[in-house]
């Protein structure tokens, strides 16, 4: 909420898709800009970038566990007709 000139402006909270914070958190990732730098250029906190990158490099490793492998589905309980 922000005050102008007497009036009480009220603003919409930015939400930004898993694709967009996937990308930034690998371009900080990789460490050839600083948080500010990417916030800057890709319009979005520096905070919100480091808590990304944090979450990206934790989750990372599920990404490669066996027990979250996609696995063939089966499809039970239908019979083909004809």
């Amino acid at each position: 909420m922000a005050i102008d000139e007497g009036l009480i402006r009220i603003t919409k909270r930015k939400r930004n898709s898993a694709e967009f914070k996937a990308k930034v958190a690998f371009e900080a990732i990789r460490e050839e800009l600083t948080a500010a730098e990417l916030a800057e250029e890709y319009d979005a906190h520096p905070t919100m970038i480091t808590a990304w990158k944090r979450t990206a490099i934790l989750k990372m490793s599920s990404a490669f566990d066996d027990k979250n492998a996609a696995e063939p589905k089966t499809v039970t309980g239908l019979v083909r007709k004809g």
